[in-house]
């Protein structure tokens, strides 16, 4: 991921940023529920936590993507983190990364 965010021109710092837009790109797709339900297929193992800021603008986007699955995957657990890490997995595919 920090390969991509350097190469996107987001620096060393840019991560943060570089997640927020990613989570924004997913969360304007028509079918982005899918995408989320089916995260821990796709998801390789990540054994190391990274921390993040996310602005409250994007943060509201989670929390409204959070009951939009929700309401068609009640006992989904993580959505938070399923978010993120389903945004980062899809901007570094849509990349051909």
């Amino acid at each position: 991921m920090m390969e991509s965010v350097i190469d996107d021109d987001y620096g060393m710092r840019g991560k943060s940023r570089w997640i927020s837009e990613a989570i924004q790109s997913l969360l304007k797709l028509g079918n982005y529920v899918n995408y989320i339900k089916n995260e821990a297929v796709i998801s390789p193992k990540l054994g190391k936590h990274q921390t993040i800021k996310i602005p409250a603008d994007t943060y509201k986007l989670i929390d409204e993507a959070i009951t939009a699955v929700k309401k068609e995957q009640p006992r989904l657990e993580g959505l938070q983190s399923r978010i993120i890490r389903t945004s980062i997995m899809q901007r570094l595919l849509r990349k051909g990364v």
